[in-house]
């Protein structure tokens, strides 16, 4: 082998063990190969194949992975010192060359076809995108590669996040205690604590957010118990995620479980494999309709770097008690969109794509209540004006 072909090869390891190439990396830890102590290689091995964040009392100061502790970060800064510097000393040049590795043998996403439609599904203010497909058609990748055109367009203090947890390029921010936190978000609280960095979209200019949120329907399917919890939860959170001016990606593996708010706001992409994905206007019992020109094709992977082996988790409870529990604002979101959906239901049914108001026991379906407690409510609402601040509240912030 030449000496330029073994740099190239050690830069080539790099770039693969950081999943930058389009072989994904499944055997090898962030770790290698500038940890030389066999013991202290194996202890970070084990601790990163053993790690569970969800196990932690507070899960919402833990990191998304093992490597990102601040123990595991202060091991690799003083391995990787001897290492690098034994290999200055001595000339060794593939060691050096695999310490920053060779971004030219990263996987090239320029000059594919129909790249500017897919820019154009993450332009506006506060982009909302439903995805769902099968397992396997390639849903997560084409997520984070929209994510990864959002950031193009973004200041470089916009902040995305995920609850993903080997998302590598999740930015880290500081919460209100002056604790600096990654960008995994497993729950509902951590998630609000998150948004209110920095905005208020009623407030102005709040700063740009982007939450990818996998596979929900490990949260909750489309159908029985579940389905309801997540029709009706749902909801809240991109109230939520609009009110502080963010934007969110939402995954899943059918349309079943998709809130009102998600057919009024969002954007419906289907991907029907790997390489191609069709964008509908709308959802209609259970399926997408009205298909918006052709479907896309020739999609690439894309350059952020995850493990599509990690399965996602996701939590409604907020494990931060004790340091701003959410579940009272929660419910008062939850309420305030109910009310709306109860309202546009009745008075705005093209928005549920209905010719006739939405029958009260169809709407119990995507509230908290039953029907004749959603008639109620809309009564109190028409004839005596409650809940119009509510209402009027959540219209503003999704306008």
């Amino acid at each position: 082998m030449t000496d330029q072909q073994e740099l190239f090869t050690a830069g080539g390891a790099i770039e693969w063990r950081d999943g930058n190439t389009r072989r994904p990396n499944d055997r090898v830890h962030h770790h290698a190969p500038h940890v030389q102590n066999d013991r202290i290689a194996r202890a970070l091995s084990v601790r990163a194949e053993m790690y569970e964040p969800e196990a932690w009392d507070r899960p919402d100061l833990a990191p998304g992975q093992a490597k990102d502790l601040d123990e595991h970060r202060q091991l690799l800064r003083v391995a990787g010192t001897e290492r690098f510097t034994e290999a200055f000393e001595h000339g060794n040049m593939s060691t050096l060359k695999s310490f920053p590795g060779d971004p030219s043998q990263q996987a090239d996403v320029s000059g594919i076809k129909e790249m500017d439609r897919l820019r154009g599904l993450m332009r506006g203010p506060a982009p909302i995108i439903y995805i769902f497909a099968p397992p396997g058609a390639g849903k997560t990748n084409f997520a984070l590669l929209l994510a990864q055109l959002w950031q193009e367009r973004q200041p470089n203090d916009a902040l995305l996040a995920s609850n993903i947890k080997t998302l590598e390029e999740t930015d880290e921010w500081v919460d209100d205690k002056g604790r600096v936190r990654d960008g995994w978000l497993g729950s509902y609280g951590e998630l609000t604590e998150w948004l209110k960095q920095d905005g208020d979209v009623l407030a102005g200019n709040p700063r740009p957010k982007l939450f990818v949120w996998d596979e929900v329907s490990s949260a909750g399917s489309g159908v029985g118990e579940q389905g309801y919890t997540m029709r009706t939860k749902m909801g809240p959170l991109l109230f939520k995620i609009r009110k502080y001016g963010g934007s969110i990606i939402v995954i899943g593996h059918d349309p079943n479980s998709v809130a009102p708010l998600v057919r009024e706001l969002g954007t419906i992409v289907k991907k029907i494999d790997v390489k191609e994905a069709q964008v509908f206007d709308s959802i209609k019992n259970g399926s997408a309709r009205n298909p918006l020109g052709d479907p896309i094709s020739g999609i690439p992977p894309t350059d952020l770097t995850y493990n599509d082996k990690e399965p996602t988790k996701w939590s409604w409870e907020d494990s931060r008690t004790g340091d701003g529990d959410t579940s009272e604002d929660f419910e008062d979101a939850m309420e305030a969109v109910a009310m709306y959906n109860i309202v546009t239901a009745r008075e705005e049914p093209e928005k549920w794509d209905s010719e006739r108001p939405v029958a009260w026991r169809k709407l119990a379906g995507a509230t908290p209540w039953d029907h004749s407690t959603c008639k109620r409510r809309y009564d109190r609402y028409t004839d005596d004006g409650k809940y119009r601040d509510e209402v009027q509240q959540v219209a503003e912030v999704i306008a």
